[in-house]
């Protein structure tokens, strides 16, 4: 069987190293993870990231489902157009950025949203995807393994960050299987892992733009107690206020502190805070 890397030069293209492509190059694989998304499905309809030359998504269409690619890639894009032409399959392509396609060219209702993504768009993406779809819609994503941990990371551990916060509060996190480099061309330098996030059935009613405004204020200085870094952007009177009605410890690590109350506090000084 023809490998990513030879079929790019039969195609005249390269991995283009700003878009971070790192082709998946396991059948095996690429079904096993088609098939995880399938478990995770909506209506059978899926929102695929960086499809590249289809190594998820033809799994994905030979399961059923109607695949929406996202490929900002206009080499690859065009060749998915071609090989879909060849198969008549339910596979419509965008050539666009992920990251700036408009609401209005997706499908509406339920959908799951899965992908390969670039580990240097990693948490970009993800944040996206968050905000994107509210939080209400399945996602299967390839990862770099060091994020998967800190994305699974429970308060008090060093892995806890910013960016666990926000997906703690809106899905149950799994993660169900390591990838080794070599089931990639180019081969990148680390393992990948699967992360399967799944909604929460009653999610929290907190802005999501204001809450990773709050985690990016709390966690400015992981050095700093939580009241240290809350006086950089509040008024000291205010900080104390909100600290004591919610019960919150003014000498704790912002990485000690469980995902609600990032946004208790969001909603404490931007939503509807006490008079």
């Amino acid at each position: 069987m023809t490998g990513p890397k030879e079929r790019l030069r039969e195609l005249g293209l390269a991995p283009l190293k700003g878009l971070g492509q790192n082709f998946l190059a396991s059948p095996q694989l690429a079904e096993k993870i088609a098939k995880e998304v399938y478990r995770q499905g909506e209506k059978n309809i899926v929102v695929e990231i960086g499809p590249g030359l289809g190594a998820l998504t033809f799994p994905l269409l030979d399961l059923g489902l109607t695949v929406y690619a996202l490929e900002i890639d206009r080499g690859l894009a065009a060749e998915l157009a071609k090989n879909n032409e060849a198969t008549h399959r339910s596979l419509i392509i965008l050539n666009t950025d992920a990251l700036k396609v408009g609401l209005d060219t997706l499908p509406t209702g339920p959908k799951t949203i899965c992908g390969n993504i670039p580990y240097n768009i990693s948490s970009q993406v993800l944040m996206w995807f968050l905000s994107t779809f509210n939080g209400k819609s399945p996602g299967v994503f390839l990862l770099q393994k060091e994020l998967v941990i800190r994305l699974l990371a429970s308060p008090g551990s060093k892995d806890y960050g910013r960016i666990t916060v926000p997906m703690k509060l809106f899905f149950e996190l799994s993660s169900p299987f390591t990838i080794a480099p070599d089931a990639f061309r180019p081969r990148p330098k680390v393992e990948s892992a699967l992360l399967v996030l799944k909604p929460v059935l009653d999610p929290p009613k907190v802005d999501i733009q204001k809450l990773s405004a709050m985690t990016k204020i709390c966690f400015h200085a992981r050095r700093k107690t939580l009241y240290n870094n809350l006086i950089s952007a509040f008024a000291p009177q205010e900080v104390k206020k909100a600290l004591s009605q919610l019960g919150l410890d003014p000498g704790l690590r912002p990485e000690t502190l469980a995902p609600e109350s990032f946004a208790k506090l969001a909603a404490f000084f931007w939503e509807d805070a006490p008079s």
